[in-house]
């Protein structure tokens, strides 16, 4: 093994390290988007429904299983959901960057181990 490759390695295991550790920092995390929907109420004598505005609602969208579910968010839970959103986004892109590093060292091993033989 040169010590090219040696730096390349401990280079790489580095920034797996760093970007691991972001990780864990960055928790906790939600994956999901908030959206505003406007339904009809339940009750028959409602006036706004009658003239037909509808009452606004925000939801938190999740995708779990391939099927879409919505979380009721209440006004005072809105901030909060919001941040963990934004937080599960920055997530995202250090697990790609995780996954890019992990996919470099892997085609390393690859070049030493076809050096080897």
């Amino acid at each position: 093994m040169s010590n090219k490759h040696t730096y390349r390695r401990k280079s790489l295991q580095l920034k797996q390290k760093r970007l691991c550790s972001q990780l864990q920092e960055a928790s906790p995390f939600l994956r999901g988007s908030i959206c505003t929907i406007k339904m009809a109420c339940t009750r028959k004598v409602c006036p706004s429904c009658k003239t037909g505005a509808k009452h606004p609602a925000t939801y938190l969208s999740v995708k779990r299983r391939n099927k879409t579910t919505l979380v009721y968010l209440p006004k005072a839970a809105i901030p909060d959901a919001k941040r963990l959103v934004k937080q599960g986004e920055h997530a995202r892109k250090l697990f790609e960057d995780i996954l890019e590093c992990n996919l470099d060292a892997f085609r390393l091993e690859l070049a030493e181990a076809k050096r080897r033989k």
